[in-house]
């Protein structure tokens, strides 16, 4: 379906409650039996219209963004660097790293201090690298995604939603093919 130049699909589902999703340029509005989408398409426009904006935002710098090349030795290297002295200049203790393939998400931290890197992380600029992990570790401190939790990235990355914006480009690039 289409309304007006943004493409969409109508999933209906026995809910309560209808949503509306953007996930990786798709716009797909879940909606209860019998319910009318347009309802749903009216009320979130602008929200809408602006995650269209932010994902060809985010398409743009994709086109200009190389992905690094680097040998698994190397990729585990640099982590273990840069965790080590992340921890040291926030003071934490991070007692485990593991690395796999994550579909998801770039890394993920567990209150028992252990993180676990996404492999794909490999073929990121470094600065990128250390972003994500200081990132994880600053969820020792502030688990959730909380103002607090963005204050304490904010003294360190002034500009982290042009990072997060860098981020969701390269995650299209590899993920979904986009360019």
């Amino acid at each position: 379906m289409d309304s007006g130049s943004i493409l969409y699909k109508v999933t209906y589902r026995r809910i309560k409650n209808p949503r509306v999703e953007y996930r990786a340029g798709f716009l797909n509005l879940v909606v209860p039996y019998g319910y009318d989408a347009e309802i749903l398409l009216d009320k979130y426009k602008k929200w809408i219209i602006k995650k269209k904006t932010y994902l060809q935002e985010c398409l743009d710098i994709s086109d200009n963004s190389d992905l690094v090349s680097r040998k698994e030795s190397e990729f585990k290297a640099l982590v273990y660097e840069i965790s080590a002295r992340l921890s040291a200049e926030l003071e934490l203790t991070l007692k485990e790293i593991t690395f796999r393939k994550m579909k998801a998400r770039w890394a993920s931290m567990t209150s028992k201090r252990k993180m676990t890197i996404n492999r794909a992380m490999s073929v990121l600029p470094e600065y990128l690298v250390e972003y994500i992990i200081f990132h994880e570790l600053v969820h020792l401190m502030e688990m959730r995604h909380s103002k607090r939790f963005r204050q304490i990235i904010s003294i360190r990355y002034k500009d982290f939603k042009k990072i997060d914006r860098h981020l969701y480009a390269y995650w299209l690039k590899i993920f979904h093919g986009k360019p």
